[in-house]
């Protein structure tokens, strides 16, 4: 069979064309899209950005509050060492650490929950709450304990479930009295609302921190409670993964109210329902490139009036669940003391992306080589084509 050189030519120069023609969509393909490395980084670099000093601001003012969640989602992230040791030596201050504990006409009514949260921090951090700032913090919040198993002097679910996860954290155990107490405030639905009562009504932020509670005091009450709590949890999760602030289904979900929820679902058996909620609070990150980048906001639709500011401690409660940690379990064992850098990557870093990506590399240059081989075919048979042509 002979075949003529003209079409052994342009054989060749379709070929030579088809390097390029996988080359480009393949790489387009690998290119569509940037988004984090790490996404819990990312967030950890903005929010170390909106830092005042040792704090954080919300509502134009220092924040205690808020300051405490940026520490703990820092150790949560495991970055940011120098961050929440900056941020604890600010709470040292006696002006800081007395308006922040105490209030009431006196001034001399310990908050518990604020006891509690500062005291989580202090021992996750790898310090030691009976000697700080000159105080043996971990005894003053044990001594709110009130009659009956709540702690201080509001009944509220939410104080008595940060005393019990700052006392935990300290090494104290817990009475089983604390898990009937609560069991006794818990709205009918299962959920906890601030103080519970016959027509409570329960928010996901404070029952996921409550289910945290429940998780270390242990006893047969504080189970049945844990249970309708997170069943509660699961039966008012959106079907986008989210949770808001009131519960109701024409409220957009929050970052806020599904951070906590996700965390006390981590916890558990119900991973899937908390990676729906994890998958929820990346759709409010802000992506590589963009204003703000790696801040997760409150709301895919922000509010005008509040500006940028909800983004600090929505990002800050986020950190929690987006390192796949929870309040009873956080290990900041680990933590670095800087702040890693922002990278962004094509694809996501999902194993189909990944595979792209490296087809994307490997595949033009295996074709390439396809074609320096079939092409030296062809000149080898054109040239024995023109021997026979002329040998005839």
């Amino acid at each position: 069979m002979q075949i003529e050189p003209r079409l052994w030519r342009r054989g060749l120069a379709v070929l030579a064309l088809s390097p390029l023609a996988v080359l480009a969509p393949a790489t387009a393909h690998a290119q569509d899209e940037e988004v984090f490395d790490s996404p819990k980084d990312a967030a950890a670099s903005w929010l170390a950005e909106q830092a005042e000093g040792d704090y954080w601001m919300n509502g134009g003012q220092p924040s205690e509050g808020t300051t405490l969640d940026a520490a703990i989602g820092f150790m949560a992230a495991g970055v940011g060492g120098d961050r929440v040791e900056g941020s604890l030596q600010w709470f040292s201050d006696k002006d800081v650490l007395d308006g922040y504990l105490f209030s009431g006409e006196d001034g001399d009514d310990m908050n518990a929950g604020s006891a509690g949260k500062l005291v989580y921090a202090i021992e996750t951090s790898g310090g030691d709450s009976s000697q700080f700032a000159e105080r043996d913090l971990k005894k003053d919040l044990a001594d709110t304990k009130a009659d009956g198993g709540l702690y201080g002097t509001t009944d509220s679910s939410l104080a008595t479930a940060w005393a019990v996860l700052g006392l935990d954290r300290a090494g104290e155990e817990i009475d089983e009295e604390t898990g009937t107490a609560l069991a006794g405030i818990q709205c009918e639905d299962g959920s906890f609302s601030w103080q519970g009562g016959p027509d409570c009504a329960g928010t996901p932020d404070i029952t996921g921190t409550v289910v945290s509670a429940l998780t270390v005091i242990g006893g047969d009450d504080a189970a049945a409670a844990k249970e309708k709590a997170v069943q509660w949890l699961l039966d008012n999760q959106a079907e986008d993964g989210s949770y808001n602030a009131d519960g109701s289904e024409d409220t957009a979900g929050d970052a806020n109210s599904t951070a906590v929820a996700a965390q006390a679902l981590l916890q558990g058996e119900h991973r899937e329902e908390a990676e729906k909620a994890v998958s929820f609070l990346l759709t409010l990150q802000l992506g590589c490139g963009e204003d703000g980048e790696g801040a997760v906001k409150y709301q895919a639709e922000e509010n005008e009036e509040f500006g940028e500011e909800p983004r600090v401690l929505a990002t800050a409660q986020s950190l929690v669940p987006l390192s796949g940690q929870n309040y009873v379990d956080l290990d900041a064992s680990a933590m670095e003391s800087g702040i890693p850098d922002v990278e962004c990557r094509a694809d996501g870093g999902t194993e189909e992306s990944e595979a792209a990506e490296k087809t994307a590399t490997w595949l033009p240059w295996a074709i390439t080589g396809a074609i320096v081989v079939i092409g030296a075919v062809i000149a080898f048979a054109v040239v024995r084509s023109k021997r026979h042509h002329a040998e005839k």
